[in-house]
This record gives structure tokens, C-alpha cells and sequence, in this order.
């Protein structure tokens, strides 16, 4: 039998490496999606770093390669203008092969089924579990949005309810696999500080060392924020970027009385306050400006919502990949929406005001005439 030359074998081996997908590369199908272009957001976990791409579906098809050398959260959603459920969701390693798959019911995700490691497919399995609340969560956010405002009130009660709902299966899952890395990640999506800092404490020491470390530092800043933000204090600064794309800080707005109304498109509670603001807003916006502060909207949810509701203050977007030390989520300890925080003209808090309130704002001036 005849040896094989060095150059066929160097040769067969750089076919084999041509063929094969480098690890780096992410593929995934998305079957029966209505929506041509998808939305990939990479974050790295210590949120340093972000990249956002948009890519189209080929043949139910999408692939893309991992952006950063280092553990990373990856973001997919649709490119669409009207309300989804939860996107995919996805945990890179370097040197990890990941790929997905998913179907579209409607305009929604369902049947999630990444692979790659346990905490993709673990989470996985809960976004198909939690998703299904979400999906009708959504769908009466749609009818609520037909109905008249004066109708709205007990849709808005069953949506907030439904939405603590999921709130608490998150919690309780984080309970049950407290060893588990994939309830660092779910930790990341509470909106109660509360209840993000006493989650936290449950969990293992190999969670905490885990690729996820960098949230536990985050829960670190929230459980000492919880007792910083005080009504009489200067008022904490950020910059945010306005509808018009221009950069905004709070501090630019010294010699008004402002108030900081934290939102999201996604708050039925939020969008039910807008008519009284609207008209409060009109009577009062030479002693007072409005700062709207969009959180955990997508840019373009964000833009439309803006649009759909007529807002006519100055509206900013708080991108979930923002520094925590220029996050005002963050700064302001919010704690649930809407949060209303009334900033004096000298730059002090005057008030926090969290939850819906009717007769709000004829109250308020009251006090700050």
C-alpha cells in the first residue's frame, strides 16, 4: 500500500477546516416569520460593550458571527412597529458552537430550542414556558388599545395583574435552581430592585462566579442605591438622546420645574396617564418641562409610541445596554412604572411619585406654585 504524501494530507485537512463552521458563527431558523428583517443586539454581560445589527431572513435562515471576544448576551427580535412577545434570547461563549431554532405563531416566538450549552438550553425552555404570558399579555394590550379611555380601566387591572403574575413565576424559578446560571440571567430581567437584591442573595457561589459575575456587581450598585435616592438631594445627571437624535442632559434643563416621568410603551398604567399629562402639559409648560424617560422599549417601539400617543415633551430613550452610572433607572432606584420624579428648578428632588394616580397633577401644582 502506497504512503499518502504530506501535501494531500495538508490538503484534505484545510478542505476539512473550509467546511467546518467556525464557532464564532451563530445560525438559526426561524419558520413561518411574517417579518423579512430581524434585529441582532449583542451586549457583553459587563455591558462595556454592544453591537447592533439588522439582518434578513433567507429561506426561514439567519446567521450571523459573534461580535466580541468575551461572554456575551444576544438579543433577536423582529424589525416591526406593533406589539411582539419576547424575543430569542441567547448566551455566547467563545469557543462555543450555538445555534437555534424557533417558529412564529402570528407575530410571535414560540417553540424556542437553542443548543450549545445548559444555560441556552435551559433558558430556552423557560422563555417557552413564561412566553405563553407574555403572548397573552399582548394580545389584550391590543384590544385594550380599541377600546375608549374611559373604558380601559378594568383591562388595565387584569394586565397588571397578569404581568406580576410572570414577575413572580420568574422569582419562584430562581428559588427552585438557585445553582443554576440561568437564573442569574433571569435576575437581570426583574424590575423590582427588592426583589432583584433578595433573589440574588439565594443563589450559589458557582452562580456568582459564573460568566454572569458582572450582574451580581449590578445587584451590588442597586442594594446600595436603595437607600441613596432621597427627596431634598441634588438630583442625579445622565444624557440621554432625544427624538430629534440630539444628545440631552437632565442638568440642561436647570430654571424649570421638571418632571422625569420613567415609561414604557409596554405600561398600560403609563400610556393610561398620558391624556392628564397632555393637558397638564399645555396649561403649565412655561414653568414646567415634561422628560420623558422610555425604558425597555426597543428604539423603533420607543419612536412609534411617541408618534401613536402624540407626546409633545421632550421624550428621551434609555437603551438597555446603558451604563449603570448613566442609567436613571438605575440612578433613581425605580421601582416600578410609571415613576414620577419631580426636580426642582435648582436641580433638587422635590418628589417621587411611583404608580398611577388620578388628580395627580392638579396636586402637584399646588405644591410648587
Amino acid at each position: 500500500m502506497k504512503s499518502l504524501k504530506l501535501s494531500v494530507i495538508l490538503a484534505a485537512t484545510a478542505m476539512l477546516a473550509a467546511c467546518s463552521t467556525p464557532s464564532n458563527v451563530i445560525k438559526g431558523v426561524i419558520s413561518d416569520s411574517p417579518f423579512e428583517s430581524w434585529i441582532v443586539e449583542q451586549r457583553l454581560i459587563d455591558g462595556m460593550q454592544q453591537s447592533t445589527d439588522t439582518l434578513t431572513l433567507k429561506s426561514g435562515k439567519i446567521e450571523f458571527e459573534a461580535k466580541f471576544d468575551a461572554p456575551t448576551l444576544i438579543y433577536i427580535d423582529p424589525v416591526t412597529n406593533v406589539n411582539t412577545s419576547m424575543g430569542i434570547t441567547l448566551v455566547y461563549e467563545p469557543g462555543q458552537k450555538i445555534s437555534f431554532k424557533a417558529q412564529m405563531e402570528d407575530r410571535h416566538i414560540v417553540n424556542v430550542e437553542a443548543v450549545g450549552s445548559a444555560v441556552n438550553e435551559d433558558y430556552s425552555r423557560i422563555h417557552n414556558e413564561i412566553n405563553k404570558d407574555y403572548i397573552a399579555i399582548v394580545k389584550l394590550i391590543d384590544e385594550t388599545n380599541k377600546l375608549p379611555e374611559d373604558q380601559r380601566e378594568e383591562s388595565i387591572k387584569k394586565i397588571n395583574q397578569m404581568s406580576a403574575r410572570v414577575h413572580s413565576k420568574k422569582m419562584q424559578f430562581i428559588k427552585n435552581n438557585t445553582d443554576k446560571e440561568v437564573s442569574a440571567l433571569l435576575l437581570k430581567s426583574l424590575y423590582s430592585p427588592e426583589d432583584m437584591v433578595a433573589c440574588a442573595d439565594l443563589l450559589s457561589d458557582n452562580v456568582r462566579n459564573s460568566i454572569f459575575k458582572p450582574i451580581f456587581d449590578q445587584v451590588e450598585k442597586k442594594r446600595k442605591e436603595l437607600a441613596t435616592v432621597n427627596v431634598g438631594q441634588e438630583a442625579p445627571d445622565f444624557k440621554l438622546k432625544t427624538t430629534a437624535g440630539k444628545e440631552l442632559k437632565l442638568s440642561d434643563l436647570r430654571g424649570k420645574w421638571v418632571i422625569v416621568d420613567f415609561w414604557g410603551s409596554w405600561c398600560s398604567w403609563c400610556v393610561k396617564d398620558f391624556p392628564a399629562m397632555k393637558k397638564f402639559y399645555a396649561a403649565n409648560k412655561n414653568k414646567v418641562e415634561i422628560l420623558g424617560v422610555n425604558h425597555n422599549d426597543t428604539y423603533d417601539r420607543w419612536r412609534a409610541a411617541v408618534n401613536q400617543n402624540s407626546l409633545t415633551w421632550i421624550n428621551v430613550h434609555n437603551p438597555e445596554a446603558n451604563s449603570d452610572d448613566n442609567d436613571p433607572v438605575v440612578l433613581y432606584n425605580v421601582r416600578g412604572f410609571p415613576t414620577k420624579v419631580v426636580v426642582d428648578p435648582e436641580g433638587k428632588i422635590f418628589e417621587i411619585a411611583v404608580g398611577y394616580k388620578e388628580g395627580y397633577y392638579d396636586e402637584l401644582m399646588k405644591r410648587i406654585k
